[in-house]
């Protein structure tokens, strides 16, 4: 949904020729991929997933492929997914109905794409959406939270119909997101980033639309389907929760805690680039871990978490899909219009939350993968927050899961082209993921470290000096913050040479500052955030 925005200026750069290199240890497997036909089966993608024995309940989503720029052309209504489907991954048996018998918000909302959903048991839940609302008369963000349940609504689907009965709808203006993602702690929902985006698409920010991005992890408790969810104080940042399309995936402690992965997305603040750093969710805090740079996905794609219980840490595998950078003959390519790339993926995160980053040598048949989903495979043992357990009693050979649908590409950039209509489509292919017990694997690591840092200082006169170092010419851009959820000062970009450097700001008035934080954008990609202090050095 809204994948990017037309970028004026493109470069193609090679980086880091020797930072495709070096070799994992920690996770001796390799990863094929094979692909399974069934007849008939839909093309779809930015759907919501849920599964039942072993079948995948899935909701909404788009038929047609990558949206256009033009505003009239853009997600079109007559290729919303307008049917509730089951589908069995492994027969390839498939049951399916209509939404003309529900009422008609909660069809407007079942056939919109890029819902937030999290499934708790035989519970769905979904929230937002963006599509075609016959009641507007316009594209809307849906102001819905919809709770499935899921037994009821496959015994429906079996029966070739569908009413109201599984669903209850809750109205909130809260519940307005769109290109985030859902997660859980026990009873606690949350809705994690995201935006709130009503009318028509277009890339030049024209007056055809209104966005408006969460800034915040918005939680909800909700215990029955009888009773009305209740808000709880979100979790707010201005800055590193500023984003959409990404992906979420839950890590985990050898003492039990569990936690959330926010990584990569779009779109920085006045950049049309991806942020690159991952942010970590606990229950009532977050943490922007900006030391760190996510380089080979993005965006939106299928992935999956695989959990070592011996190390405490978190392996997670991403699949094709959209990204700034990939490989090519050894060396790693930095594209700025953010190509479709065949990559294959994994991010490690340890129990002390620092992160790493591979290349797998296997990569995806064609450019797939974006807005897709991982089907896992539930018959192996799994963590309580839905991780595939890792361990000795694995067989050499485990099929893990399916990747399916997604958008797939004839070209790595089709949108900077306008060929989206030509050069994509939504797929409906099925691909058995492999995990391959293998010693002599080797993964080839990826340097991401942000090399940057800076310190700064206040003095009694209401001044704010930022000290730092640059080896070499430098884009600078400072951003000024406070918890509200809006940035409320943004300097201009400017390139400097190397050398130290102390830059005054005098932010104050009256002695009072109005701002909390201060971030420097160092060449478009590395951010470090840093606290403004209360008082005088």
């Amino acid at each position: 949904m809204h994948i990017r925005s037309l970028s004026w200026w493109l470069s193609i750069l090679l980086l880091f020729p020797e930072s495709v290199s070096g070799q994992s240890s920690d996770f001796p497997y390799k990863v094929e991929l094979e692909e399974v036909r069934h007849t008939n089966w839909p093309t779809l993608h930015s759907y919501a997933l849920a599964m039942s024995k072993g079948r995948c309940l899935i909701i909404g989503g788009r038929r047609d492929g990558l949206h256009a720029r033009q505003p009239f052309r853009s997600f079109p209504a007559g290729e919303r997914n307008s049917r509730i489907y089951i589908l069995d991954p492994q027969s390839g048996k498939q049951y399916s109905a209509g939404l003309e018998s529900l009422p008609q918000r909660l069809r407007e909302q079942l056939s919109s794409s890029n819902m937030n959903f999290v499934q708790r048991g035989d519970r769905l839940f979904l929230t937002g959406g963006y599509g075609f609302s016959e009641t507007a008369d316009d594209h809307i963000t849906f102001p819905l939270l919809t709770v499935v349940n899921i037994p009821q609504l496959v015994r429906q689907l079996e029966a070739g119909r569908v009413d109201s009965l599984p669903f209850r709808t809750y109205r909130d203006e809260r519940f307005a997101v769109t290109g985030g993602r859902m997660g859980a702690f026990g009873d606690t929902l949350l809705i994690v980033g995201g935006h709130r985006f009503d009318g028509r698409y277009n890339p030049m920010g024209h007056a055809t639309y209104v966005q408006t991005y969460t800034h915040e992890v918005r939680r909800l408790l909700m215990t029955t389907d009888s009773e009305a969810p209740v808000f709880l104080p979100p979790l707010q940042e201005p800055l590193h929760l500023r984003r959409r399309d990404f992906n979420l995936f839950p890590f985990m402690s050898r003492d039990g805690s569990t936690g959330y992965t926010m990584a990569a997305g779009v779109f920085q603040r006045g950049m049309e680039l991806p942020y690159l750093y991952p942010v970590d969710i606990r229950g009532d805090h977050i943490r922007a871990v900006t030391g760190f740079q996510q380089l080979l996905c993005n965006y939106h794609t299928a992935f999956t978490p695989l959990y070592d219980p011996l190390s405490g840490t978190t392996h997670t595998l991403f699949f094709g899909g959209i990204s700034e950078y990939h490989p090519d003959n050894g060396r790693l390519v930095r594209d700025d219009r953010v190509p479709f790339v065949k990559t294959i993926s994994r991010l490690e995160r340890t129990e002390d939350g620092q992160y790493k980053e591979y290349l797998l040598n296997s990569t995806m048949p064609v450019l797939t993968g974006a807005a897709s989903e991982f089907i896992p495979d539930r018959t192996h043992a799994m963590t309580s927050n839905g991780m595939i357990l890792l361990n000795s009693s694995m067989p050499v050979r485990r099929k893990i899961g399916y990747l399916y649908g997604g958008i797939e590409s004839k070209q790595p950039n089709p949108f900077d082209e306008d060929e989206t209509d030509e050069a994509t489509q939504a797929s409906g292919t099925l691909f058995a993921v492999w995990l391959i017990s293998d010693t002599t694997q080797v993964d080839r690591f990826v340097g991401g470290e942000n090399p940057y840092t800076y310190e700064v200082f206040r003095d009694s006169a209401g001044v704010l000096t930022l000290s730092y170092e640059l080896q070499d010419s430098t884009g600078i851009k400072v951003l000024f913050s406070d918890m509200s959820g809006e940035e409320v000062s943004e300097m201009e970009e400017e390139q400097r040479a190397s050398g130290p450097y102390r830059v005054r700001y005098r932010l104050d008035s009256g002695g009072d500052f109005k701002y909390e934080f201060v971030s420097i954008v160092f060449n478009k990609r590395f951010i470090v955030t840093r606290p403004i202090p209360t008082h005088a050095d």
